[in-house]
């Protein structure tokens, strides 16, 4: 289902505020997008992205608010909601720059699609893979009038470039402060299941068998 951002907000902010009241605090605020970002060298492609802060003030509501409205106004909202008991804080570290996050990535990936190969037959190892699914996480963590926020974009790792991240960054204001960034790679770390593969274009394109199968 597809909200309209104005709706949203005003359904955030009424409950947001019958909960401050009752002592509820803090609050993680959260919301959704579908955002079409671009993915070099093909044209754009739909990503669904997450954008958070935890809120402890009518105040602060009210900066969220703001933040919401004035970064995504033309974007669509696929959900949206709020967490009672839920304390979100910052890593010790954080990811400094795009070349950083993508070394790791690259990283990760390498050793992912290692550990695919082995399990493939040796006439096909050589090719380049692309399996069926590898999801990560990238968090840009910013500041926007001393409240902190997150924006996870969840996809697959062959599915996000540079230019994807560069992308969401023109979302931010002017006067936003970018602390870092988080990387979320553990779904790459567990033991790859081959249940089928084809070639196509040069590439092993690799079914593996998904963590919910049997």
């Amino acid at each position: 289902m597809v909200y309209d951002l104005d709706y949203v907000l005003g359904e955030v902010k009424k409950a947001s505020t019958t909960l401050l009241n009752r002592g509820f605090k803090p609050l993680f605020m959260f919301i959704t997008f579908k955002l079409r970002l671009p993915l070099p060298p093909c044209e754009d492609f739909l990503y669904y992205v997450t954008c958070f802060t935890m809120i402890s003030s009518e105040e602060e509501l009210e900066k969220a608010i703001m933040v919401y409205a004035d970064m995504f106004r033309s974007e669509s909202v696929i959900d949206f909601g709020l967490r009672e008991n839920y304390q979100w804080r910052l890593p010790d570290r954080l990811l400094k720059s795009l070349d950083e996050v993508f070394q790791e990535v690259n990283k990760a990936r390498e050793e992912f699609e290692n550990r695919i190969r082995q399990k493939l037959p040796k006439e096909v190892r050589d090719k380049p893979i692309i399996p069926s699914h590898g999801p990560i996480t990238i968090t840009l963590v910013f500041q926007e009038d001393n409240l902190t926020f997150g924006i996870d974009l969840i996809e697959d790792y062959y599915r996000i470039e540079v230019e994807t991240i560069e992308a969401l960054l023109k979302y931010l204001k002017t006067t936003s402060r970018i602390l870092g960034y988080m990387l979320e790679t553990s779904a790459l770390e567990e033991e790859p299941e081959v249940k089928d593969y084809r070639i196509e274009d040069g590439f092993v394109h690799v079914e593996l068998k998904h963590e919910l199968e049997d």
